[in-house]
This record gives C-alpha cells, structure tokens and sequence, in this order.
C-alpha cells in the first residue's frame, strides 16, 4: 500500500491486530529486513512496516538529507494511517530515526526500541569514533579496567 506524505508516495505494509508497533529499517534496505520477527510480533501487535524515502518502493522526493525530514515523513505516515501513538523500534539508521520523532513528537511515541543504533551521525558521528579507536589503540590499561568495571562481582575468575 502507498500513503502519499508530503513530497513522497510512502509504500507501507501492516500485519497483525492489537497496538501499533512501528519497524523502521536501515539505511540501504527495506522493510523486508524485519521479515523474520514480523510473524511473532503481529501475533500482539499492529505492526506497521515501511520503505524510508528513497528505499525499497518510496518515492525520494526532495530529500534535504535530515534526520528531521526522515522523522516527519513518519509522523506524516502515522497521521495517514490514524495512529495516534506507537511503539517504534528502528534498528541503525532507523533508530536515529525513532530517536528524532521521540525529541519531536514525544506525544506520539509510547515507548523507542533501538538496535545496533548511534545517537550521532555524519560528521559528528565520525570523529566520535576517532576517538573511540584511539582510545583503544593507545589505552589498554584503561579499556581493561572499564571492561572490568563493567562485570559482576566474581565474574573475571569465570
């Protein structure tokens, strides 16, 4: 099915019955990547997947390359599909997504999933992984001590 939103025709695809469950995919793919965990969520959820602007069978529109646009044409799909509030769970770029309509629209989010995602991208996210590499490159004595930091109580001798 398509909802036109905006600028884009949306292609978006719904199964199951109960609360809406919205699944964003990653940048470079379609809604086909949560094909194998649609048949157990829509036994208890209204899940609703679709193709993000220029992915898979959405038109792209005019893209200004944000992830605010990305996040309007969501809430744009939602109001076409009369969904007031959602659970969203985005994995990668969708998650950035996910997260963007939170900040935004946070009336319209009842709770974020987020897998394998960042909290930053674009530049911003590439420096922020130059120092993360240098950290480990030059700081083992401190990765170490942080791993170990992280662990329960006993675990190391395991």
């Amino acid at each position: 099915m398509h909802a036109r939103c905006d600028d884009v025709d949306v292609a978006w695809f719904e199964a199951g019955r109960g609360d809406p469950l919205v699944l964003i995919h990653g940048l470079g793919d379609d809604h086909r990547a949560w094909r194998r965990a649609v048949p157990d969520l829509m036994l208890r959820h209204r899940v609703l997947l679709y193709d993000l602007r220029g992915h898979g069978q959405t038109t792209l529109g005019k893209p200004d390359g944000s992830l605010r646009q990305l996040g309007q044409d969501l809430v744009a799909l939602l109001d076409a599909l009369d969904v007031e509030r959602a659970r969203i769970a985005g994995f990668s770029l969708g998650g950035t997504i996910a997260m963007r309509v939170g900040i935004d629209h946070p009336e319209r989010v009842e709770r974020l999933v987020l897998v394998a995602t960042s909290s930053r991208v674009g530049r911003s996210a590439a420096g922020w992984y130059r120092e993360r590499r240098a950290m480990v490159e030059h700081e083992d004595s401190w990765l170490r001590e942080r791993h170990r930091r992280g662990l329960r109580p006993g675990a190391e001798r395991a």
